[in-house]
């Protein structure tokens, strides 16, 4: 993280012409942010100049190796072969991940599914004894019995539910990338 950067008139003027920070902002706004933007690699630019890049809500900031001294600023995701190429990757993941979510759900909720059928065929069963149980031990029994499938009955529904939650989140996340 870096505090108290110096910040060149060129990465002032490209801040204004990229983005329409006002160039009397603009070293305190470069400043601001590129203490919490993350670091991504050292590069070069055209020049040969060794720099360190750092990114902030699509906005890259390129700083000398050697000092705290910006001395450009620009988008991120230039439009060329490379960036283009990489944000198909990371399109085509984000997508596998979420069909990977998709088919893990749908099994989760059949599979869960078919076990809370059995469980209320079993809770009739249960029921039907209940209604015809004369001794208090086995009322009690068949309670306990219902009531322990009530349960696991609740925690099947919540895992389907839990899991399309999960889903959901997921599918925000990837439209980020798509």
């Amino acid at each position: 993280m870096i505090q108290n950067a110096k910040v060149a008139t060129h990465a002032v003027d490209r801040l204004f012409e990229h983005f329409g920070i006002d160039k009397s902002q603009g070293a305190n706004w470069v400043r601001q942010n590129l203490a919490k933007a993350k670091f991504l690699t050292v590069t070069e630019d055209e020049n040969g100049r060794p720099a360190r890049i750092f990114a902030r809500d699509g906005v890259v900031f390129a700083v000398a190796v050697d000092a705290d001294f910006v001395f450009t600023v620009h988008p991120a995701g230039h439009e060329n072969e490379n960036v283009l190429a990489m944000k198909k990757e990371i399109e085509k993941l984000a997508i596998r991940k979420l069909k990977e979510i998709d088919r893990r759900e749908k099994a989760v909720t059949r599979k869960n599914m078919i076990l809370i059928a059995k469980a209320d065929v079993k809770l009739a069963e249960l029921s039907l004894r209940l209604l015809r149980a004369r001794k208090a031990e086995v009322v009690s029994e068949l309670k306990a019995e219902i009531k322990q499938l009530n349960v696991t009955k609740d925690q099947l529904s919540k895992e389907i539910a839990e899991i399309k939650q999960s889903k959901k989140h997921i599918a925000k996340g990837v439209a980020l990338y798509v």
